[in-house]
């Protein structure tokens, strides 16, 4: 049990810390209201932002699982995760998912296998769009 409890606080920890210290606030983008959606409208976590901007370290460490997996792979013109987020969050979830292999804590391995597979290959997709220096050309500057 002492090892769950530790895992446990361990993993919050690390979380909340690189969302307080790495994270900043981010405005976002105006969406007309035609367009928004359900999966639109609460994809982004604002935690200590304002009302107008949101943290997208925030938006990935601290939503339930699924919300994760469903942001690592919405694509938006309006909804962007930068290279150093995605690395950032990538590292967290993969040192987590192998340490917790070996622990006596039922902390599963397919939910994070697709965490860190899907923001392992977001980080690839947006590494290329940058190095190739693609745009969308109906991004919303």
């Amino acid at each position: 049990m002492g090892e769950t409890v530790f895992f446990g606080c361990a993993t919050i920890s690390v979380m909340v810390l690189c969302v307080i210290f790495l994270g900043d606030c981010r405005d976002i983008p105006l969406i007309p209201e035609s367009k928004i959606g359900e999966s639109e409208s609460d994809i982004y976590n604002k935690w200590t932002c304002a009302d107008d901007q949101y943290n997208p370290l925030a938006t990935l460490f601290l939503n339930t699982e699924g919300a994760t997996i469903k942001s690592l792979f919405h694509y938006s013109e309006t909804y962007k995760i930068d290279q150093i987020n995605l690395f950032i969050f990538g590292f967290v979830w993969y040192i987590f998912t192998i340490t917790s292999y070996g622990l006596w804590c039922p902390a599963g391995l397919f939910l994070p296998g697709i965490i860190t597979g899907g923001s392992m290959g977001r980080f690839y997709t947006v590494f290329m769009q940058n190095w190739q220096g693609y745009h969308d050309k109906n991004e919303i500057m």
